[in-house]
């Protein structure tokens, strides 16, 4: 009895812990810098060893506001991608609501739309379109969501198979 309840206990203390270690982290006064010659010189990455930074890809790094000042002091050649990281992070989840659109209106795809958003979009783009297209499902996503789609033919009706993906 008394191994179970440690076992227990043991338990719920690990699983709190990773509920406590799984939130978000903020990248707020980070900064992406582009280092000049970051992939192929071995002089600067000798250079970079002196401070702490996370590696994107190619010449791509990531700056905490607290080693920006000895990045400073190197000497290196770069460019700011991003001047706060958690500002950018933040402009991206931004959500703008949904309107009823110009189907050539490409401002659609400038940013993050929720699921409802989505099926408004392909019943829009579908009247457009009535005579040329027709709404399908796909099945259901792992979230148990329909997966939607549209047929897309021309005027002699439905032939070869046109799929929009969204």
């Amino acid at each position: 009895m008394k191994a179970f309840i440690v076992r227990s206990l043991l338990a719920s203390l690990a699983a709190s812990y990773a509920a406590a270690s799984s939130s978000p982290v903020s990248y707020s006064g980070y900064q992406v810098l582009r280092v000049s010659g970051l992939s192929y010189s071995a002089p600067v990455r000798e250079k970079l060893s002196a401070i702490s930074y996370q590696r994107w890809e190619g010449d791509d790094i990531v700056v905490s506001p607290t080693e920006l000042k000895k990045l400073e002091n190197l000497g290196l050649n770069y460019r700011i991608l991003h001047k706060d990281l958690g500002e950018s992070i933040a402009a991206e989840k931004v959500t703008k609501a949904y309107r009823k659109r110009d189907i050539n209106d490409l401002a659609w795809y400038d940013s993050y739309h929720p699921y409802a958003d989505h099926i408004q979009y392909f019943t829009d783009l579908q009247a457009a379109f009535p005579k040329n297209s027709k709404l399908i499902s796909s099945g259901r996503s792992y979230q148990n969501r329909s997966i939607h789609g549209i047929h897309l033919f021309g005027d002699a009706g439905p032939g070869k198979p046109a799929v929009l993906y969204q």
